[in-house]
């Protein structure tokens, strides 16, 4: 019995170890273009995240600004109120101040773009990629003689 085993497993490891000789077809499968694909996702993900980090300080400084811009102009307008004399000018800036701050907040919405295509991008990256491509088996037939068969092959690439 023990014979008969070590016989069918030498039978079965040599028959797997001349069958299946694939060829890659670089034509369908290509792992440096995954790479360079993988590395490009990463780069516009990083750009995409520092437009949008510059984005969210340049807004929340401009909606601060013009935050305090309207708090100095209406105690402006209050001091002046109290001397009896009415200036514009603390109406001038509270105005100013309103159109910072409308900008600063319009500049810091519009960075939410940037962060969820940045998330994206990378996400993209990350996924696998699976690839068809077509391989070409050697079938022996008799001694060292075997037919060249077309078989499909699955590949898969995981970007770290």
């Amino acid at each position: 019995m023990k014979q008969v085993t070590i016989a069918i497993l030498f039978f079965l490891i040599s028959f797997q170890s001349f069958s299946q000789q694939a060829k890659v077809d670089s034509s369908n499968y290509n792992i440096s273009q995954d790479r360079a694909d993988y590395d490009q996702l990463r780069a516009d993900a990083k750009h995409e995240k520092v437009t949008a980090v510059v984005l969210v300080s340049v807004g929340g400084g401009l909606a601060v600004g013009g935050a305090a811009a309207i708090i100095v102009g209406g105690f402006a307008d209050a001091v002046d109120d109290v001397d009896g004399v009415h200036s514009h000018q603390g109406d001038d800036l509270v105005r100013t101040g309103a159109i910072v701050a409308g900008i600063g907040v319009a500049t810091a919405l519009v960075s939410i773009s940037f962060f969820i295509s940045s998330h994206h991008d990378k996400k993209e990256a990350r996924s696998l990629k699976l690839h068809l491509n077509s391989n070409s088996c050697n079938i022996p037939v008799s001694g060292f003689k075997s037919i060249n068969k077309p078989q499909l092959g699955i590949g898969l690439s995981i970007p770290l």
